[in-house]
């Protein structure tokens, strides 16, 4: 019987523990910017007080990551104009446009290694998740260890 309390009285300590530890995610970045651009990050942390900042990742035509969850930037304002078919230099200068709430943002296309510097930065983890991309996916995972 004193171990079964002792086993019940453990968890619900580790149980109120883990409660009592929000951990906020923004996804994408954040409501406050282009998603997945260095602004929507940034106003992720500083307005948002996010814990983490989730990311998906896609790989350029010059084998350079990305952060960005679609495989063009149709959403965004520039119809036809894929990651895998573009270089990194190319895709950084098309100024990307948003709407979100009756704000409309602007933004330009964050790399991997910007998002880990503005993660680094803050002071909060990133959280990356792998879309199917070129050398990205169960078929070819040889563009992996680039990224990591």
């Amino acid at each position: 019987m004193k171990k079964l309390f002792f086993v019940w009285a453990l968890m619900a300590t580790f149980v109120s523990y883990v409660a009592a530890e929000a951990i906020i995610v923004g996804h994408r970045g954040s409501y406050w910017g282009v998603e997945n651009t260095s602004a929507a990050f940034i106003k992720g942390v500083t307005d948002g007080g996010y814990n983490y900042l989730e990311t998906d990742v896609k790989v350029t035509k010059d084998k350079q990551y990305v952060c960005w969850h679609d495989d063009n930037l149709d959403r965004v304002g520039h119809t036809g104009v894929t990651i895998a078919g573009n270089t990194l230099a190319t895709l950084k200068t098309k100024q990307l446009t948003q709407t979100r709430g009756s704000t409309t943002y602007t933004g330009y296309l964050t790399s991997v290694a910007e998002y880990l510097d503005i993660c680094k930065q803050y002071n909060v983890l990133p959280l990356i998740e792998l879309k199917w991309a070129t050398g990205i996916n169960t078929n070819d995972c040889s563009n992996i260890p680039g990224l990591v």
